[in-house]
């Protein structure tokens, strides 16, 4: 049996989902919507720099291990840190106990304003997650 070590989450990452709205006229709108923001445990991280047709460009993966979360899917993202990750795989570690997150960069900028985006409803019925901290 593997134990995650609380002290071992020492980073805070934000899971972020694509979400639709559809306006009474019928039109979609899609943006991006606050998840979950979780601890998390940095396995390995590396940026590099790669050479491409139009320039250098940063890309980089990393690997977090965070506390099993049921519903996380790889189209959600990852704003860890300044960057913005897309997660390639989610690989279960024990029973129900751990996810490891394998995560490639999307983007180096400044991450979009979390305050600017919606709280997505799923959050609230998980009790790890520091959105819905005011129900310890």
């Amino acid at each position: 049996m593997t134990l995650q070590k609380a002290g071992a989450l020492d980073r805070q990452i934000t899971i972020i989902r694509e979400i639709e709205t559809v306006a009474e006229s019928g039109s979609v709108s899609k943006k991006w919507g606050q998840l979950a923001i979780l601890r998390a445990q940095l396995i390995k991280g590396d940026v590099v720099e790669e050479g491409r047709e139009y320039g250098n460009t940063e890309a980089g993966n990393i690997d977090l291990r965070i506390r099993f979360r049921r519903g996380l899917i790889t189209a959600d993202r990852i704003i860890f840190g300044l960057g913005l990750y897309e997660i390639e795989t989610i690989e279960e570690v024990g029973r129900q106990r751990m996810l490891d997150l394998r995560a490639r960069m999307v983007s180096r900028d400044i991450p979009p304003y979390l305050s600017e985006m919606p709280i997505i409803d799923d959050a609230a019925q998980d009790r790890f997650n520091v959105l819905s901290s005011a129900q310890w």
